[in-house]
């Protein structure tokens, strides 16, 4: 796809001579223009002309675009102007028009539910849940009910059944919170769901599927949690799809004045 990206360049092909089917084959591709005449002396310049001004208009308006999102983003309490921050503003715009897998890393504090709502706002899944699970709140017996839901009958206490949270968050966004906090054992079952988007509710004799998006957010080091045999390798590889680290604020104290107005108006 040659126009993937808004700022990529306009594509023209000239030729001479020319086919149908190899101009609806490049056009198709995101060849902006497919210019057939044997004067390119005289067609090229009124061409180049309008592709030039095509860019502009196409420049204008993603500048316009990114402005209206950070000005939404800023009314959802993400706020900051330093360079590291808008770094992070933009990545997470690009990553919403995507359907990847993302991890959040961050400190305690510096936004990551935030930066997880965001995403799924500006994302196509916008018009439907997002299911936040802290993870670190979950009752190690109670893991699997809570996340995959339950039969009734199913174990003592299970006197209806019960949806879980991932069937839940059918078509829209399940954010696991704190995912470092699960156990190994957990981490095995959800590795499975994470690639098949299947799985088995607690009692239950047949797999079930939900179409979800997910984004994991953790302030521990993940990978070092790798090394020392506390997170599962493969799990993390599934995860990383998008990675967005989020900067303490003593790394970003130009927006503390911002901040403080933000809190205080609020």
């Amino acid at each position: 796809d040659f126009q993937a990206k808004t700022d990529s360049p306009e594509i023209i092909i000239f030729s001479v001579t020319g086919q149908f089917d190899q101009a609806e084959h490049a056009l198709k591709a995101g060849v902006w223009e497919y210019l057939v005449d044997p004067s390119p002396a005289e067609a090229l310049p009124a061409v180049l002309r309008r592709a030039l001004k095509y860019r502009r208009t196409k420049a204008d308006e993603t500048t316009d675009r990114l402005r209206e999102i950070r000005s939404q983003l800023a009314r959802r309490g993400i706020i900051g102007r330093s360079s590291i921050m808008q770094n992070c503003i933009d990545q997470a715009v690009r990553i919403a028009r995507t359907e990847g897998n993302i991890l959040i890393y961050g400190e305690s504090g510096t936004g990551k539910e935030l930066f997880a709502s965001a995403i799924h706002s500006l994302s196509g899944r916008a018009d439907h849940e997002l299911t936040v699970v802290d993870c670190a709140a979950l009752a190690p017996s109670l893991i699997e009910s809570t996340l995959f839901g339950h039969t009734k009958g199913s174990f003592t206490g299970a006197d209806r059944t019960q949806q879980g949270l991932i069937p839940q968050s059918h078509r829209g966004t399940l954010f696991l919170d704190e995912i470092g906090e699960l156990p190994l054992s957990s981490q095995k079952k959800l590795l499975r769901v994470i690639q098949e988007r299947t799985f088995m509710p607690v009692g239950a004799s047949s797999e079930q599927k939900s179409d979800f998006r997910l984004i994991a957010a953790s302030n521990r080091d993940l990978n070092a949690m790798v090394e020392e045999g506390g997170f599962r390798e493969d799990l993390l590889f599934r995860l990383k799809t998008f990675y967005l680290e989020l900067p303490p604020l003593r790394r970003r104290r130009s927006d503390i004045a911002e901040l403080a107005y933000y809190c205080r108006d609020s």
